[in-house]
């Protein structure tokens, strides 16, 4: 995978949708499959516009679960500014549904740079993968 983050519809019907979701951020990665609600996607998509407004400017996602006892694996992903150039992050959580196979937890947590142009393409990208199963999105690291 490249680095950046990467979902993928897998299934999906009237009720749910389960998601592939990797992340990488050139040193550390993680992938987890996710359920996620029929309109997750586009309501992620519609709050990320215009991203970043301020350097206080923080946008909060979560997809699938973080709870043991729930099915499936789950995502959090924070975006922020990390200085008043606009320089922005994701700073990414991964929880694996195989969470306590050996009493551990199976996660990953790391900060991937990103570009403002980026996250344009990246809302675009979502709101098409709604219509074309089998397709991605994906948000590029910045070099």
């Amino acid at each position: 995978m490249k680095d950046g983050i990467e979902i993928e519809i897998d299934w999906r019907d009237a009720d749910v949708t389960i998601l592939v979701i990797k992340a990488s951020n050139g040193l550390f990665c993680g992938q987890v499959r996710a359920y996620a609600s029929p309109d997750q996607l586009s309501e992620i998509a519609k709050s990320l516009r215009g991203f970043p407004t301020s350097i206080a400017d923080r946008r909060n996602f979560q997809v699938g679960a973080f709870r043991p006892e729930h099915a499936g694996g789950g995502i959090q992903m924070r975006f922020h500014c990390l200085d008043a150039a606009g320089h922005a992050a994701v700073d990414v959580k991964l929880r694996s549904a195989e969470c306590e196979r050996f009493g551990e937890l199976e996660s990953a947590a790391f900060r991937i740079l990103v570009q403002a142009a980026g996250i344009d393409s990246f809302i675009e990208q979502i709101q098409s993968l709604e219509r074309a199963q089998g397709s991605s999105a994906r948000l590029p690291m910045a070099t």
